[in-house]
């Protein structure tokens, strides 16, 4: 299903397509695939040392099987439409937070353009090239938005929510350069002439043309760089260049660490869900409650500790997210006000 949406979101951008279309397609081959959804759902108490998954763990898959009939992979299509001009844009639904003027600019065409201040104190803080970004206009998205944006390169990037993007006005320099904090989706059109250099405040990431994703909001203030397909070149600050291949996950900190991983679970929201496998309750509600601008507490810490795998659809609604995560787990979800509590029933 991944493919077929990625199919269809390039007819789109491409202009075959609009947004209303590629909703109807896309929902029309899910419910065709609902027999894997079913079966790609699973949740279970993970049999430490390839021993004998426990009763416990038994009893969890038994409740996997009913929460399958409630989450099925259902994608909403980004929501978006094509105006008269023929760009893609986003609907009112989706549109992206408006900075308050005079915090860092002024506000022009759901942009913020920065003052000379506020992009030099970017600039040192990411150590980006001062000389391209002599002009450069600021995306910034709500804690429950999120937007898509196209350079005038071809290259399209998919801002999660909570998430600032910093690039030039012209990007007609040597080198194609962003600066980013928060997470996004990255798809850049190859120029072998012109590296696209990715600037965060824990190194650039530089590529020649790929897809991958980049996260600055990890654990401990760490980055993550998940790379799709295609090569690129890690360069933590003060450390040396260091290149990773597909399936291959960078996460930098104070040093640097590559290691394989299954893709999927790290770019699922850009095609409209969350997907994990084995992850503490704990992490899959910090990615969740991120999504719908809530925060998570415990009765018990140990609460936030048993794994689980799963696949839901990001746009649902979070009652419904939660009454699944209830019946897997066998936990109690009490949602008040802008807080979710677990605790034991």
């Amino acid at each position: 299903m991944e493919d077929l949406f990625k199919k269809l979101k390039e007819l789109m951008l491409l202009g075959d397509i609009g947004g209303d279309e590629l909703s109807s397609r896309y929902r029309t081959y899910s419910e065709t695939d609902e027999e894997k959804a079913l079966a790609d759902f699973r949740c279970r108490i993970a049999a430490g040392n390839g021993k004998a998954a426990s009763t416990a763990s038994l009893k969890w898959i038994c409740y996997a099987a009913a929460a399958a009939v409630v989450i099925l992979i259902s994608t909403i299509a980004l929501l978006l439409h094509r105006p008269g001009d023929g760009k893609p844009t986003l609907s009112q639904d989706t549109r992206l937070a408006m900075e308050q003027s005079g915090k860092s600019g002024k506000q022009e065409a759901g942009v913020t353009v920065l003052t000379e201040d506020a992009l030099a104190k970017a600039v040192r803080a990411n150590a980006a090239n001062a000389e391209t970004f002599a002009s450069a206009r600021r995306v910034t998205t709500e804690q429950t938005k999120e937007y898509w944006l196209t350079l005038d390169d071809g290259s399209v990037i998919h801002l999660n929510n909570d998430t600032y993007l910093i690039y030039p006005e012209r990007n007609d320099a040597r080198t194609r350069e962003v600066i980013l904090d928060g997470e996004a989706y990255f798809t850049v059109a190859k120029e072998a002439s012109r590296p696209f250099i990715v600037h965060t405040k824990r190194g650039d990431i530089r590529v020649y043309g790929t897809e991958f994703n980049v996260s600055t909001r990890e654990a401990g203030g760490t980055t993550e760089v998940v790379l799709v397909e295609g090569s690129v070149s890690i360069t933590p600050t003060g450390g040396a260049e260091r290149r990773i291949e597909p399936g291959q996950k960078a996460t930098i900190g104070r040093t640097m660490t590559v290691e394989s991983v299954d893709v999927e679970q790290y770019v699922a929201w850009n095609t409209g869900r969350f997907a994990f496998k084995d992850w503490p309750l704990g992490k899959v509600l910090e990615v969740i409650c991120r999504w719908y601008g809530v925060s998570v507490s415990y009765a018990d810490e140990s609460l936030s500790r048993p794994k689980i795998s799963g696949n839901f659809d990001r746009y649902e609604d979070l009652s419904t997210t939660i009454e699944s995560l209830s019946t897997v787990t066998g936990l109690q979800f009490d949602l008040s006000e802008d807080n979710l509590f677990i605790h034991r029933p």
